[in-house]
């Protein structure tokens, strides 16, 4: 019977016994391989509170006890969340500085989403991006989102539903990146997805 709490305690075992049996066909590292400890940081942050600029402190607190913690286990490479720094990265000198020093304090590579500002020949344009921080708090390198959600990061067909009329709903007003990126660690390469 795979209904009620027999079900889901058969559908468990059944899931850890396959997921065992295709951990079992992974092969071990061999003599000069290295392996790479990674870690995902999900702050719990609630998405009023994340954009709020009052709040901008305790959630790169947040994330800096979580990558401290993973560091501490191993992580040399701590992911964080789309958009985990919700500011203009490159041009906020206070959170940018104090990214660069979570990486700094952790030893690790930090992964994380943030908004970006792209000037234009016209002004700005916002991107949903994507850096690589190495342990030396450097920025390695950015990706800006190349496939927007429609509603949620842009309105479809907009300049043609009234032209000049400038459409916001909050965050539906971001410009496609140009292209894909991989960034370089010392000991690894990585890419960026974005949800859509």
């Amino acid at each position: 019977d795979m209904k009620g709490r027999d079900g889901r305690l058969a559908r468990g075992l059944l899931a850890a016994g396959l997921l065992a049996l295709a951990l079992s066909n992974v092969p071990a590292t061999g003599p000069g391989e290295r392996t790479l400890r990674v870690a995902a940081a999900q702050g719990n942050i609630r998405l009023e509170d994340k954009w709020e600029r009052s709040y901008r402190d305790e959630n790169l607190r947040i994330f800096a006890e979580l990558t401290a913690r993973a560091a501490d286990e191993g992580a040399q490479l701590v992911v964080w969340p789309e958009t985990a720094v919700p500011v203009n990265l490159l041009y906020n000198r206070k959170i940018e500085e104090r990214l660069r020093g979570i990486a700094r304090e952790t030893g690790t590579y930090i992964l994380t989403g943030f908004k970006a500002l792209t000037p234009t020949a016209t002004g700005y344009s916002y991107n949903n991006a994507l850096g690589l921080l190495s342990p030396s708090g450097a920025l390695e390198g950015i990706y800006r989102k190349v496939h927007l959600l429609p509603f949620g990061e842009y309105i479809p067909f907009a300049r043609w539903l009234v032209p000049g009329l400038k459409i916001d709903l909050g965050q539906a007003d971001f410009t496609p990146g140009r292209g894909e990126r991989v960034f370089e660690g010392d000991r690894f390469r990585v890419a960026g997805f974005i949800c859509y």
